[in-house]
């Protein structure tokens, strides 16, 4: 039987497609909980599927401690307002147990009924990974909510291949940029349809981009309508969060290149191409050794001048302007 009467509320998509946005707008214009800063471009990444591959049983002691001193340093734990004593006296069981006890006392504490994360992309293709995580749902609530959020493709595949920060610096030639577009289709027409899949027997809202975009009031309307939520949304505090790259990136007048135009037909009609692609793809990234965590706090707080290094040369400017909002806040 659930315990909790918390209502999780998911979003689903694929980067550049506007699920940044829709989580601050679910955290500032509902009373939702979530992990909010000013330097993760408010709506923070929780990386719940990484964090539970990476961490794994709970049940070797020292495997536990090593994690909890390593998360309960990082960012999202303080921006959760975590307390470490509370998971040394009452030990979780596993990740989601972990991320889910944390994120409900938060909302607990700020009185919501509701929180939201991003769920990556990579629960859609780890099906086994999914159902687990779908059974340490349903085992805690009884209500779970999806938002799924998609872009038109050209708006999307344009933001996509001119994203800034490390994967700019990797698309430095005409023909890097021209693969990252074609990498960059494959994706889409691959996690939509399995995105689409997973969540159809689920309590789901499915939104495009452009109607959040262009007939803003009458979809945040339908956001409340599908929370049930108890008062009227407070439209305009999306205003106050900063645009990411998503909405900087888009060049409207950047042609999009043929071949990436053939890619996407051949992707999006030839379905097990596009699913052995995404195999290979995933076969061929380079794995990574460090935890799934985030340390800009850290790094603002004792090491701001290196930090800001970083952020100017990963042309992340929103991001450095925020830094001296905090450093000054702090000091």
């Amino acid at each position: 039987m659930p315990t909790h009467q918390i209502t999780p509320v998911l979003i689903a998509g694929f980067n550049r497609n506007g699920t940044t946005w829709l989580g601050n707008i679910l955290s500032q214009c509902f009373e939702v909980t979530t992990a909010r800063h000013e330097l993760h471009y408010g709506f923070c990444e929780t990386d719940l599927y990484e964090n539970a591959k990476y961490w794994g049983d709970f049940q070797d002691l020292n495997n536990y401690i090593f994690f909890l001193e390593s998360y309960c340093n990082a960012d999202l734990f303080k921006i959760l307002e975590g307390n470490k004593d509370d998971f040394i006296n009452n030990p979780a069981t596993d990740f989601y147990s972990f991320f889910f006890e944390l994120i409900d006392k938060l909302s607990e504490k700020q009185g919501n009924q509701y929180w939201t994360v991003k769920l990556s992309p990579r629960f859609f293709h780890d099906t086994k990974e999914f159902e687990a995580f779908q059974a340490a749902l349903n085992k805690r609530y009884g209500s779970v909510k999806y938002i799924v959020i998609r872009r038109n493709f050209k708006g999307y595949i344009r933001s996509y291949m001119n994203m800034i920060g490390k994967a700019s610096i990797n698309r430095n030639t005409s023909l890097k940029k021209l693969l990252s577009g074609i990498t960059g289709t494959m994706f889409y027409r691959y996690f939509y349809p399995k995105i689409n899949r997973l969540t159809s027997n689920k309590d789901t809202l499915h939104l495009s981009y452009e109607s959040l975009k262009n007939d803003y009031k009458n979809t945040i309307d339908r956001l409340n309508t599908f929370l049930e939520h108890p008062t009227k949304p407070l439209y305009n505090e999306d205003s106050k969060n900063i645009r990411n790259t998503s909405f900087t990136t888009s060049k409207k007048s950047e042609h999009v290149n043929v071949l990436i135009l053939l890619c996407d037909f051949i992707f999006k009609y030839i379905k097990p191409l596009t699913s052995m692609a995404v195999r290979i793809r995933f076969a061929l990234m380079k794995k990574n050794t460090l935890p799934p965590i985030w340390w800009r706090l850290t790094k603002a707080k004792h090491f701001e001048k290196r930090f800001k290094k970083e952020l100017q040369e990963t042309g992340q400017l929103f991001l450095e302007e925020n830094l001296k909002k905090v450093t000054n806040y702090d000091n």
